[in-house]
């Protein structure tokens, strides 16, 4: 995240100030609703356009390197949709 910060321009001794509260909201999210329930985001929403757009910055900057890992969390984000989907009754939704 901080390398992602810094080709927008954030310099890095910014970075963990602006990182710290949503990493520390989405454990305690995680901790009072679970993971599945407390995902927001693109995934959840089922926005495809903006997880491209999100793919298409990341090469535009030059972290290519960093979309195998993007996938990959968006893979897993998904996941969690589809769990929440079953828990909440909604069985077989997809994003």
């Amino acid at each position: 995240a901080s390398r992602v910060l810094a080709a927008a321009g954030v310099p890095e001794a910014e970075a963990p100030a602006l990182l710290a509260p949503l990493a520390r909201q989405s454990i305690v999210n995680a901790g009072l609703h679970g993971p599945a329930r407390s995902l927001t985001g693109p995934v959840a929403r089922g926005d495809e356009a903006t997880l491209q757009a999100h793919r298409d910055a990341l090469v535009s900057a030059g972290l290519e390197e960093l979309l195998p890992l993007y996938d990959e969390l968006t893979r897993r984000a998904r996941l969690l949709v589809d769990e929440k989907a079953v828990v909440g009754g909604r069985l077989g939704a997809k994003v």
